[in-house]
């Protein structure tokens, strides 16, 4: 026997797609046997599936997350999504209660394929003031897989760098506060940046000195004070703008934020800044 799903046929991704999409999966299981399941995709890299397997008790149900993650540019208004999830279940029976669910899977597809039950769903782009789409006939919704279709298994954490990005573009709260996150982010890491590479450079002046004898041991001690007092001017510098923009961002309460191009400019001098001196 089968789970339950909800939708069953067609799960809607409203725009914008330029930012996180959100969805929810109700998986139930009518069963009177514990069921493991798991939710593959065609296209695992562009979405994140919470939890993307499991066990379901019998007569429970568990609610699935399905995120969309940003894309880079609006798809046209005409455009099709044709992206699909398939998701598997199969009965967890008394002689396997005490084997993991990954172990499950592995000898139910070895021993007995037709105990996996797989149902599809498609997913379709939404015009941003829908709410909800009629789902089409259950003859449209096939239980079994085409064999052109290819689906792997979605994953179940977000790739660090868009969760980055998604918690700017969908912070709630007034456009201040996201640029305030973004440019103490920003600094944070020119600061930290600039450091690292004050460290490096005095570490390497000092193996300098010590490598050369004589009246060279000198002079070379004399570069190597002079870049350390720059390298500290320098780090000081960063480290004043830095608080600059903090205290910039803190003070508006209906600008736009700080500029990204100021919070850019510091990154890239801290980036030339390592690369000369290291």
């Amino acid at each position: 026997m089968s789970v339950d799903l909800n939708p069953h046929v067609q799960l809607g991704f409203p725009r914008p797609l330029t930012q996180l999409v959100k969805r929810s999966l109700q998986v139930s299981n009518p069963n009177n046997q514990p069921v493991a399941f798991k939710v593959k995709t065609t296209a695992p890299k562009q979405y994140c599936v919470r939890p993307n397997s499991g066990r379901i008790e019998p007569g429970e149900k568990i609610e699935v997350q399905v995120l969309l993650q940003p894309m880079k540019e609006e798809p046209p208004s005409s455009a099709k999504c044709r992206d699909k999830f398939l998701v598997q279940s199969t009965i967890i029976t008394p002689e396997r209660e005490t084997t993991s669910l990954n172990d499950i899977w592995g000898v139910v597809e070895k021993e007995d394929k037709g105990a996996i039950h797989e149902q599809k769903i498609r997913c379709a782009f939404l015009p941003a003031t829908t709410a909800t789409v009629p789902e089409e006939g259950e003859d449209n919704a096939s239980s079994t897989s085409n064999g052109n279709e290819k689906y792997s298994t979605v994953n179940g954490t977000q790739n660090p760098i868009l969760a980055a990005q998604n918690a700017s573009a969908n912070t709630d709260g007034p456009t201040t506060e996201k640029a305030r996150a973004a440019a103490v982010a920003a600094g944070g890491a020119a600061a930290a940046g600039a450091g690292a590479a004050y460290a490096a450079t005095k570490n390497a002046g000092s193996r300098a000195v010590g490598s050369v004898s004589g009246g060279a041991g000198s002079t070379n001690g004399n570069l190597s004070e002079k870049s350390h007092e720059q390298l500290q001017s320098e780090v000081k510098r960063l480290q004043s703008q830095v608080d600059s923009l903090r205290k910039s961002s803190a003070n508006q309460g209906t600008s736009d934020g700080i500029p990204i191009h100021i919070v850019a400019a510091i990154c890239f001098g801290v980036f030339a800044f390592t690369y000369i001196f290291f």
